[in-house]
């Protein structure tokens, strides 16, 4: 078997781990599953109040966040749907990196609610209900679409998260 053989069975090995339970990859020991993201009401609450607060602007989350419960930052997982954005960091230059600065902050804390995001929540728009990541990138979505009043009130059930499985076809890990 060639070299381009063998790759082509780890990585046919490795997407059906990460497709089943998960686990460690025998090259670089880093865990890896296919997660499921579900729309819960806390995302929808978290989201509904970056648009009122921000008003359709950047909001500096860390420093105006409510006391309910944003400090979990569930509405993060939106920009899976394309519902916020985060405003990026400025990475320091090589030049600068070699005078000896450091880059203070991996991420700005600053998000906003696009205009997908505005139409799930006041105009009914219908997104997947659900979808599938891998290594924090979107590789897939549910058939089941929901509009942000029906699944206002979906708790977070975390024995579900942890006995879920993907089984569903999908374009982004596809070695063949």
């Amino acid at each position: 078997m060639d070299r381009n053989e063998l790759e082509a069975v780890l990585r046919r090995e490795w997407a059906d781990t990460i497709e089943d339970k998960g686990g460690h990859c025998p090259i670089c020991d880093r865990w890896g599953k296919i997660n499921i993201i579900k729309i819960r009401g806390v995302m929808i609450k978290q989201l509904h109040w970056i648009y009122k607060e921000g008003g359709g602007d950047w909001l500096h989350i860390p420093s105006q966040k409510p006391k309910f419960g944003i400090n979990a930052y569930a509405f993060t997982s939106f920009k899976h749907w394309g519902m916020v954005e985060q405003k990026e960091v400025i990475k320091l230059t090589k030049e600068e990196r070699a005078q000896g600065m450091t880059q203070d902050k991996r991420t700005s804390g600053i998000w906003r609610v696009t205009p997908i995001g505005y139409d799930f929540l006041f105009n009914g728009l219908q997104v997947p209900k659900a979808v599938f990541t891998y290594n924090d990138v979107r590789v897939g979505q549910s058939d089941d679409s929901v509009t942000a009043r029906e699944c206002a009130f979906e708790k977070f059930n975390y024995d579900e998260m942890m006995g879920t499985t993907f089984n569903g076809d999908y374009d982004g890990l596809n070695y063949d």
